[in-house]
Parts: structure tokens; C-alpha cells; sequence
């Protein structure tokens, strides 16, 4: 079934109109049952044609728009259908999500603000209010909003869960703990209120207060700036995340760098957390003295600038007392870069322990914060080697689970005529990976972990970056401080699949606009 075009005439009967609209609504509904998207969204068009006043028609062309994760375009049927409808909930709320993830703030604020004026009583309002002001910074009036969406909805656990947000921003671990864990409960059939758990976010000075916890500044070798090196003297850890907890129950979010993304952390509230770390603690210890240092799940661009430099504070050790590594894995890519960073920075050969254990504890642990994006940046790009930058690198993601260039072969068909060579980081060596991209003079590439290797490119470097929804500040912090000259150019997002998010999301680019762009990079 093809959609068909028409035009209503100037005149139209409602009642054929009427007709027409509604032929055109199950049409769009099929399509959009068969996956044929670009079809269903042309037949919600001409049913917004033949009925220009009916803002469900409007709502549901939004609502499509808006799962296509094509947020711009969905901001205009639905500002029209809160036009038309200015005391339906529905449709306003999702024209304050299509402008927040479009990133006209003050106008998502505004819409929300007029959401919860026009139906104080409905909780969700209220509750998506406290999210936009958590997200801006205003945590006083974002508590106020979760608590009032308490008071309205006693029962929901979101406005609990995000309250804990608020506190964790705030540097109240203690509140943030209470409020996490009542949602996390709540959410899986648990009393709210129910025995006092075994794990607590705290402060780092409760911490050395109450289980003896030692914190020492440690000098960076980069710009006279120091990082934390925390000595913990017994601790159970989460391998994924090498969240340590102590014996009491308290861990330290100030020493993780997780508190932008405290959802990925919810496991610390569950039953089965607390009973395999209450395991643990009264098991044979499975390391007796060592560092611990975050895999970040398998991520290589995350190992090479959040995990290796930690490692710059094993000067801090005097010789004989420098403690093993523990990390989650020792793929080859990692033992190559170990060894690589090690030698380059003259720190002490020392013994890795690698483990698959879910939670594994260590007799006296340490753990190191607070080291900064110039240092870690830098602290890379030394392994440098000093060649001469003449390649120019197309760096794709064919082979990744998310974040695909569809039209990958169509991108790289408009660069290679300009010289540019097909690179897959993937398939190399760390080694060879070093020696790549210290040969670039240019990169082209989609947004992924591989673009990490740019900390070995020249300084001034140009980089093209390929993008769906945002360049992450990952990358405008290479961009800085190695420093590179970027030119981002911006996608258009193809990607059906439920809850995945933007930044995550599958899309195509013009190829005309990169290659463009790579002109330009070339001079």
C-alpha cells in the first residue's frame, strides 16, 4: 500500500474531509505497524491537511517525529497542538521534551512551568518540572517539585529516585542514599522504609572519620596540579564499576566519577548488592594490597583517559610498598597500553591482577580521584612518537553496536578521491593504533571510542566529527587540550529502537557536507 497525495479542495465538505483524514490515520497506522516509517509520517501530513483544527492528528505526528528521535521537526506539530489544546497534558508534555532534547531550554522550561500552573495536582507535571530544573542547576526548586510530586502520587518511586539526584548534586551522599534506596525498594515490591541497608554513600571525611580511611594529595607531573590517592583498609568492590565498599556499608561517590550518570548505579540499592557484598566481607580476602583501577566497562577511549593516568600516582609509593593493579580484564589492548604507559612515564613494573569475580575484596585497597582532563590528556598523548603527519584517516564504526553511520559507504566513497584511507583501529595493534594517528593530518570520523587515539595525533591536528545528536564533551575535551581543530558536523538520527538514547542512536550524514568540510580541514 502506497500512500496517496491529495489536497482537500478550498472548499472541502467536512464530512469528506472527515473521511479522508481518517483513511489517511489507519493508513499511517499500518505503515506504521509494518516498520515503514517514512510512509506513515507522509499519511499523518495529509490527515493534518484535511484537518487542520484536530489536535490529536497534530499530537500523534509529533509523537512519531519524536520517536524517530527527529526532535526539531516534532517541536512544530505539537506547538500546534498545544495551540489548539492548551489544557490537554499529553500533548504539551511531549512538545517540553521535543524542545529540552532539541535544546531550546527556556522554552522546554517555559512549556513546563505552564504544565504544572495548569494541573498542579497531576504529579508527572510536576515531577518533569523538577527534572528540567535539576538538569539547569536550581536543586532548591527542583526539591521542592519532587517532594510536592510525593505529596501528589505517594506511591511512584521517580520523584524519590531524582530527590536522591538532587543530593547526590549537592554533596549530601547521606540524603541521597535515603531517597535512592526508597525508590529502588519501591520499585521492586520492597517496604520503603524496610531494615536499614548495608550500603551508604558518604563523604570522604565521614569516611576517615568512622573506617579509616587515609587521603593523601599526590603531585601530577602535568601543570603542578595533584589528584586524591585513597587508602581504604578493607573493601568489597562491584567489578563493573569499581564502586569499593567499606565494612560499615559507606562508599565515597566523590572518589568515582559517576555522579553524572547515577542511574547506572541503582544495583547498589537491590537486596542482591547487600547480600553479596555482606558475602564477601565474611570470606578470605581475595587480594591483599593493590590499586584498584576502573575498566569503565570495556571502553577503549574510557580505559585510555579515565583509567591509564590514574597510574601517574604510583610515584607517591616509596620502592617496595607499590601495590599490585587490580582491574576487570586484561584484553591485549590493555596489557599493550599498561606496559606502553608505564615505560613512558618511568613508573615501577608491577604485578597486574586481572578478575571476572562480580565482587572481589581487597585487604587494603586505594583508589585515585580528582585527576584532571589536562593531565589525563596529557599523560597520553606523551606516548607520542615524533613523525611526520602526512596520512588522512576515515575512521568509521561498521562494526559497533550503536552509534552506526549508515551511509558509511557512501561518506567514504566522497573521501577517498581526496586521498583519505580507510582506518580501523579495531583490527590494530595499540602499538600500531599510536603510530596511525601520529602519521594523521587529518581525521574524519563517527563519534566513538576509537577517535580516542587523536591524543596521539599533532597538536592542531584537524579532526571532522561526524555526529547524530551532540558532540559529547569527551570529545570537545581532546579537542582542547591536545589541542585539535574541529569541525563537527551533524547528523540526522535513523533509529527505531526503544529507550536507546540520542547520542546513542544510528544516522546517516550528508556526504557532500563532510567531504566539504574536509576540504576546508585540508587548507
Amino acid at each position: 500500500m502506497q500512500p496517496t497525495q491529495q489536497s482537500p479542495p478550498a472548499e472541502a465538505d467536512t464530512t469528506v474531509a472527515q473521511s479522508m483524514a481518517q483513511s489517511a490515520l489507519r493508513q499511517a497506522a499500518q505503515f506504521k505497524g509494518d516498520g515503514r516509517l517514512d510512509d506513515a509520517e507522509a499519511c499523518l501530513l495529509r490527515a493534518a491537511i484535511w484537518m487542520p483544527d484536530n489536535w490529536r492528528t497534530l499530537r500523534t505526528l509529533g509523537h512519531l517525529r519524536f520517536e524517530r528521535r527527529h526532535f526539531a521537526a516534532a517541536t512544530a506539530p505539537l506547538g500546534a497542538a498545544v495551540a489548539l489544546a492548551p489544557d490537554e497534558i499529553e500533548p504539551r508534555r511531549l512538545y517540553a521534551n521535543a524542545l529540552h532534547m532539541a535544546y531550546r531550554g527556556d522554552e522546554a522550561d517555559a512549556q513546563l512551568r505552564e504544565l504544572a500552573r495548569r494541573h498542579p495536582s497531576d504529579a508527572e507535571s510536576v515531577h518533569n518540572l523538577g527534572l528540567y530544573l535539576n538538569r539547569s542547576g536550581r536543586l532548591p526548586d527542583a526539591e521542592a517539585c519532587f517532594r510536592r510530586a510525593m505529596r501528589l502520587k505517594p506511591d511512584w518511586p521517580a520523584p524519590h529516585r531524582a530527590l536522591g539526584h538532587v543530593f547526590l548534586r549537592a554533596g549530601r551522599p547521606d540524603k541521597a542514599s535515603e531517597y535512592l534506596r526508597r525508590a529502588y525498594r519501591m520499585t521492586h515490591g520492597e517496604p520503603p522504609d524496610s531494615a536499614p541497608p548495608i550500603l551508604r554513600d558518604a563523604t570522604l571525611a565521614e569516611g576517615i572519620e568512622k573506617d579509616g580511611l587515609a587521603v593523601t594529595s599526590v603531585a601530577m607531573p602535568y601543570g603542578g596540579e595533584t589528584a586524591q590517592l585513597v587508602r581504604l583498609p578493607r573493601v568489597v568492590v562491584e567489578r563493573s564499576s569499581a564502586v569499593p565498599v567499606t565494612p560499615s556499608g559507606r562508599f565515597f561517590s566523590s572518589t568515582l566519577d559517576w555522579r553524572i550518570y547515577p542511574e547506572r548505579f541503582d544495583f547498589l540499592w537491590s537486596t542482591a548488592t547487600q547480600r553479596a557484598i555482606a558475602d564477601k566481607l565474611t570470606r578470605p580476602d581475595d587480594f591483599a594490597y593493590g590499586l584498584v583501577v576502573s575498566g569503565h566497562g570495556n571502553n577503549y577511549g574510557h580505559w585510555l583517559l579515565d583509567a591509564l593516568p590514574v597510574l601517574l600516582a604510583l610515584k607517591a609509593f616509596p620502592p617496595g610498598e607499590v601495590p599490585a593493579l587490580i582491574v576487570d580484564g586484561l584484553p591485549p589492548y590493555r596489557a599493550d597500553s599498561l606496559a606502553a604507559f608505564l615505560a613512558c612515564h618511568g613508573l615501577p613494573d608491577v604485578p597486574i591482577a586481572a578478575t571476572n569475580q562480580p565482587y572481589f575484596s581487597v585487604r587494603d585497597a586505594f583508589v585515585v580521584s580528582d585527576v584532571s582532563r589536562a593531565v589525563q590528556v596529557a599523560s597520553i598523548a606523551a606516548l607520542r612518537p615524533n613523525v611526520e603527519p602526512r596520512r588522512r584517516l576515515f575512521v568509521g564504526r561498521r562494526d559497533a553496536s550503536h552509534r552506526k553511520l549508515v551511509n558509511e559507504d557512501a561518506v567514504f566513497a566522497a573521501l577517498e578521491p581526496l586521498g583519505f584511507e580507510r582506518a580501523d583501529p579495531n583490527r590494530l595493534s595499540f602499538a600500531d593504533q599510536i603510530s596511525m594517528f601520529a602519521q594523521a593530518r587529518v581525521v574524519v570520523g563517527v563519534q566513538g571510542a576509537a577517535l580516542a587515539n587523536c591524543m596521539f595525533c599533532s597538536p592542531g591536528t584537524p579532526l571532522v566529527i561526524a555526529y547524530p545528536d551532540r558532540v559529547m564533551p569527551y570529545y570537545k575535551d581532546l579537542a582542547i587540550h591536545i589541542p585539535l581543530r574541529m569541525t563537527p558536523v551533524a547528523g540526522t538520527i535513523h533509529d527505531n529502537r526503544p529507550g536507546i538514547l540520542p547520542d546513542h542512536c544510528n544516522f546517516t550524514v550528508s556526504p557532500d557536507a563532510v567531504r566539504a568540510a574536509a576540504l576546508q580541514a585540508l587548507g
